[in-house]
């Protein structure tokens, strides 16, 4: 990079990741970019990351432009992340949390992106630590986010993979400090006027996955889900999102121990199941050649509701088994179908739109069922 390369601000919100945050810490300083100032604000640790911190504060001084750290009691993860944009002094921000890890060229990756195009944030893909690496999952394009894919949880970026434009950080108000959820919101806000963001085929970031993260809780993450979509219920999207959201969780449920379950999330779960169920087995009492949409966990779930053998068609050739009655959508032309019932929630207009175009079924037959 040519010495007029921008500043690029890495924050580390810190907080009880004592027996992480130290490789988090390396990992900015062997950036192969230079300009690059850490802030690294401690969320009222009640571990030794204090210390783990000021261990290698006269590493970070030498190798920093500004190396900057504070130390304060808990105020959350967003209000930690407010802090940090205030005290910014970069052209591009990316935070990453103390128990995440930045591949060497994860700065200098997306600072070439973003001073190429006019996006006001970019993505490179994230592994899982210790994940085997599978080169069939791996992402070979790049990935265009819109503000309606976004809301149905299409294609998602990833936080640690991000690099954001401070201005326009600072432009849309920063992180809302009641909600958990904090970067689906973020990529949100900076799409709703109609702007894109962009995701690499390039893995710049290494995620670690432990019973502390957010994601493992499933209830806390709905119902910040929902909390998210709240501020833009006003958008065209919303209760398709909703449904969205709601399905994720639903799917989430099946495949987790649902002994382990809170009572709001047990009956959360109850009110989803007894409401697909009451959809299915109407269609049911009407129709005798009922097929399904979509072979994954929805899709398993109305089958087992019918109770009996049905078709299902499902664009991906993996799943295809004619011993199974898994086919490609376009065999539908070859059966007599009475409804078709679409497992596939968030990307059902684009499903019907296609169905519809390659003469494969009648619109009145495609059933989508209600998640609200």
């Amino acid at each position: 990079m040519p010495n007029e390369s921008p500043v690029v601000t890495v924050i580390i919100p810190s907080f009880n990741h004592a027996q992480f945050i130290k490789e988090t810490i390396l990992s900015v300083i062997n950036q192969d970019y230079k300009k690059i100032e850490l802030l690294i604000i401690d969320d009222g640790s009640s571990d030794a990351s204090v210390e783990v911190i000021q261990r290698l504060s006269e590493l970070c001084h030498a190798r920093f432009v500004r190396f900057q750290t504070r130390y304060r009691e808990n105020k959350g993860l967003c209000a930690t992340l407010n802090e940090a944009l205030d005290w910014s002094r970069g052209k591009y921000f990316a935070p990453i949390a103390s128990d995440d890890v930045l591949l060497q060229h994860k700065t200098s990756f997306l600072v070439e992106k973003l001073e190429t195009t006019n996006h006001n944030a970019a993505f490179g893909v994230m592994r899982e630590i210790g994940a085997i690496v599978n080169n069939k999952m791996k992402l070979n394009r790049v990935l265009t986010h819109t503000f309606s894919d976004l809301m149905r949880h299409i294609n998602m970026p990833n936080a640690p993979g991000a690099m954001i434009l401070t201005s326009k950080l600072k432009e849309i108000g920063g992180y809302p400090e009641n909600i958990k959820i904090e970067d689906w919101y973020m990529w949100l806000k900076l799409t709703e006027k109609g702007e894109v963001l962009r995701t690499y085929p390039e893995e710049v970031a290494l995620y670690r996955r432990h019973e502390d993260n957010t994601s493992s809780k499933l209830w806390l993450m709905h119902t910040n889900r929902v909390k998210v979509l709240s501020f833009f219920s006003d958008s065209k999207d919303y209760k398709i999102a909703l449904s969205k959201i709601n399905v994720l969780f639903f799917r989430d449920v099946v495949n987790a121990n649902q002994s382990s379950l809170c009572k709001e999330a047990s009956l959360e779960y109850k009110r989803l199941y007894d409401k697909v169920s009451e959809q299915v087995l109407a269609l049911a009492e009407k129709h005798s050649n009922i097929a399904v949409y979509g072979f994954g966990t929805i899709g398993n779930i109305i089958i087992n509701i019918l109770g009996r053998d049905c078709l299902v068609f499902d664009k991906s050739t993996a799943l295809h088994n004619a011993d199974k009655n898994i086919f490609p959508p376009e065999h539908l032309i070859n059966y007599q179908i009475d409804r078709l019932v679409l497992a596939s929630v968030g990307y059902e207009d684009k499903v019907i739109a296609k169905l519809i175009a390659n003469n494969l079924i009648a619109r009145k037959k495609i059933v989508q069922l209600d998640f609200l």
